[in-house]
């Protein structure tokens, strides 16, 4: 990791990009946790609704004793809109009849999905300006290092040439500033979005149970070490590849350099087995990565996969089964 010090310069020169590819990396993940928040309240208004009014008439309940001239409670986001633009947050109510619930619920209902599309839709356009900062942030250190390389080589002795072979050079300018370029863009804002996510999903899940939650996030040190020894093996086999591909770079360059010496000796046959011997290398390392490569997302499937066991389980059958024990009462209904 010392090595990619050397790229800080780089980031300082587009320091208002980085900036705000970090603001946008923060609001795109704020609106993708806030989605899924958005039609949990939804869900437990239409409930509170259904199970106060509705389902008493639906029992034989008197309609008198139903509508006791209480109102529908609004969301807790639709109430923090009501208060902002000075609206009573008992908007739907006070109750009289069973046609000013069904009202009161379709209207809920129609404005809660409203939420949900304009939180999808600030996502999507913050998630697109992300990628126009951080994204075009890196084509230009890209270029920015291409350039460097290239007043590098200029500078250079000739007997850095004599030492070095030209193939090997075009595939460090082009190939590893590419792989380079990687880190700079999409490894960034995948971190980024990572490390926002993690901590305002996190948050919220506290929020709705800390016990939960704790459950839930069990795999997640067995992720990780997954992940860690995957991707050392990940980073041994790709630097193989690179240097084979260095190899082949190389050979076709001498290659094209000499092609008189190797027509006037005949030679034509021996080069063609070497480049195919060598080329038959750079294959078998390349699936060598490929192979440690697929065992990247069956792992991470596998434990979130074992995660969403946990979470149902203990949030389900497990928690119902607890209640009854201790004669706890336990409403069926999403939690908040």
């Amino acid at each position: 990791m010392g090595a990619l010090a050397a790229l800080n310069p780089f980031f300082w020169k587009y320091r208002g990009r980085l900036a705000l590819g970090f603001l946008f990396v923060f609001l795109t993940n704020a609106f993708s946790v806030f989605a899924p928040v958005v039609i949990g309240e939804g869900i437990n208004a239409l409930q509170d609704a259904y199970t106060r009014f509705l389902q008493p008439l639906s029992e034989g309940t008197a309609p008198e004793v139903v509508f006791d001239g209480t109102s529908v409670m609004l969301p807790e986001t639709l109430t923090a809109l009501a208060n902002w633009i000075g609206r009573s947050a008992d908007a739907f109510g006070p109750m009289a009849t069973k046609a000013d619930v069904i009202a009161a619920i379709s209207s809920i209902a129609a404005l809660q999905a409203l939420l949900y599309m304009v939180a999808y839709l600030l996502k999507g356009v913050f998630s697109f300006m992300t990628r126009q900062t951080i994204i075009v942030m890196s084509r230009f250190i890209e270029y920015d290092l291409k350039a460097s390389i290239y007043e590098q080589y200029q500078r250079l002795p000739l007997a850095f040439y004599k030492q070095n072979a030209t193939g090997d050079l075009m595939n460090r300018i082009s190939e590893d500033v590419s792989k380079v370029r990687m880190y700079l863009g999409p490894a960034v804002m995948y971190g980024l979005t990572l490390v926002t996510m993690m901590f305002l999903t996190v948050g919220v899940m506290l929020r709705i149970d800390p016990v939960l939650t704790l459950w839930s996030l069990a795999p997640l040190p067995f992720m990780s070490l997954g992940v860690y020894k995957v991707s050392a093996r990940i980073h041994q086999k790709s630097d193989a590849v690179q240097k084979q591909q260095s190899v082949l770079s190389s050979m076709v360059q001498q290659a094209y350099s000499g092609i008189r010496v190797l027509v006037s000796h005949r030679r034509e046959g021996r080069a063609e087995q070497r480049f195919a011997s060598e080329a038959d290398q750079y294959k078998m390392r390349t699936l060598d990565l490929v192979k440690v490569d697929a065992l990247f997302m069956p792992i991470i499937v596998m434990l979130v996969g074992l995660s969403t066991i946990l979470t149902i389980y203990v949030g389900g059958p497990a928690r119902i089964v607890w209640r009854l024990r201790v004669g706890a009462h336990f409403p069926i209904r999403v939690l908040r």
